[in-house]
């Protein structure tokens, strides 16, 4: 981690990798247990009637479901929910930082970090992400790579608004939210997929067992946890709005040295 023109280096457990591999693998399992896929975008549903609103081939259809789960479109309301901006670029060629994750705390007003993932097959993750209010942009993206000597071809790109709040209420009748449309995600890191997958066996058993699952998602530890970390950002937020002092620096050093005493 690189703050203020320091390095903090600490041990973590993570294993990255080509999230479309993640994705593959699912899909795979999904057909393998008879379930069937088509592309279609989504417009609406309605919870009582139990139907979804699709538009597929240039058609709208509605569509009566048993159960139904929306694990992305969420829609925020950019005054009153919490979100970070992220973007995210995969990049052909070694990473400057082979054998670690690399993370810098920007030293200016921004509120959130670079980062730098390495992959597998010779390949590069960089992006960034902030709650300061301005979109991160991949010109910012451009910026840093070339700051960080980063001149590999770019394979893909992607990014978007990003909740850091958790959303209470995620089952009414047979439709249920998960994933970023559950507001699944750490504050303080903007990390999700992790809780997500955490969180799957979850949601499977309770609409299998056709239990409440509103009662057991808030009564569960990740959603404590999340929503202190969505009010811890959304304090850090205001107070470096107003005070033009910036402690989001200061706590992440704080955090990588109690890391490097954990070892």
């Amino acid at each position: 981690m690189h703050i203020k023109g320091k390095e903090y280096p600490f041990a973590c457990n993570y294993t990255v990798t080509d999230r479309r591999e993640l994705d593959r693998a699912v899909w795979n399992k999904a057909l393998e247990a008879g379930a069937s896929f088509h592309r279609a975008k989504y417009i609406s549903h309605d919870h009582l009637k139990k139907t979804v609103r699709l538009n597929h081939d240039g058609k709208d259809h509605e569509i009566n479901y048993n159960n139904f789960i929306l694990s992305s479109g969420w829609k925020y309301s950019p005054l009153r929910d919490p979100h970070t901006f992220a973007v995210a670029e995969i990049v052909q060629g070694e990473s400057p930082f082979p054998d670690c994750l690399y993370i810098k705390i920007p030293d200016k007003t921004l509120i959130g970090y670079y980062w730098i993932f390495p992959m597998t097959g010779g390949r590069t993750n960089v992006g960034g992400g902030t709650i300061s209010g301005i979109p991160f942009s991949f010109s910012m993206i451009e910026d840093f790579k070339k700051e960080m000597g980063i001149k590999g071809k770019s394979l893909g790109r992607g990014g978007g608004a990003i909740p850091l709040r958790p959303v209470p209420v995620v089952q009414k009748n047979g439709s249920y939210l998960f994933g970023d449309s559950a507001g699944m995600v750490f504050g303080l890191n903007g990390e999700g997929l992790g809780y997500i997958s955490m969180m799957s066996d979850v949601w499977a058993d309770a609409i299998a067992d056709k239990k409440d699952l509103n009662k057991i998602w808030i009564d569960s530890k990740i959603f404590r946890k999340f929503d202190k970390a969505s009010k811890i950002m959304r304090f850090i937020n205001f107070f470096e709005g107003n005070s033009g002092i910036r402690i989001y620096p200061s706590l992440n050093i704080l955090g990588a040295l109690l890391k490097q005493r954990m070892r």
